[in-house]
């Protein structure tokens, strides 16, 4: 049985794994012609594959909507990294199954990595626009429009603090109201 390093996501409703993997020998050295899309050039980066899946797979979900993790193999070692809540045997197994770490061919190190990295859908706080009063949904707190700012010197809201969210419709209207107004275009283009 092939051994395979990548990413995944577990859907929870069909128990079942979205991976992006290649095959691998036991030091983590593909097995495969492959093109990696993470920083370090060996592994592959969630959001920019996820991007590349088809709709019929990902529901029109951000990457970020299932929680998710990575497996690494490096000196005959599979280092599973994975959101906190993944643990379960039943998934371990799953994952394990899939990325070919079956029979204990390799040892496995597992690290629940709950940073917010791999934070998903339901670790998000339930934030409110502060000008509709709409809750936040996924767009919403994935975008993470406003500040938290104390106020200080030179404004006449000295010593207050503001904490302003916006969801996406009101962020886009408050800039245009906004942006007529300014003398120096604050808008460049996204790089």
């Amino acid at each position: 049985m092939s051994l395979y390093k990548g990413i995944f996501w577990y859907n929870p409703s069909e128990h079942t794994l979205i991976t992006k993997k290649v095959a691998c020998n036991a030091y983590g050295t593909a097995t495969e012609a492959v093109a990696y899309s993470s920083k370090s050039g060996n592994n592959f980066n969630h959001r920019i594959e996820w991007e590349k899946l088809p709709k019929s797979i990902t529901g029109g979900h951000p990457y970020n909507y299932y929680p998710r993790g990575r497996v690494e193999v490096k000196r005959e070692v599979m280092t599973l990294y994975l959101h906190p809540v993944l643990r379960t045997f039943e998934i371990e197994n799953l994952i394990e199954e899939e990325f070919g770490f079956v029979g204990g061919s390799i040892p496995i190190r597992e690290v629940a990595d709950g940073s917010s990295h791999y934070a998903y859908l339901m670790d998000y706080p339930l934030k409110r626009c502060n000008v509709c009063g709409k809750a936040f949904d996924l767009w919403d707190n994935q975008e993470d429009f406003g500040f938290d700012y104390h106020i200080g010197y030179g404004s006449r809201h000295d010593t207050e603090r503001i904490r302003l969210h916006l969801c996406c419709d009101c962020f886009d209207k408050t800039l245009d109201w906004l942006l007529p107004q300014c003398k120096i275009n604050p808008m460049s283009p996204y790089r």
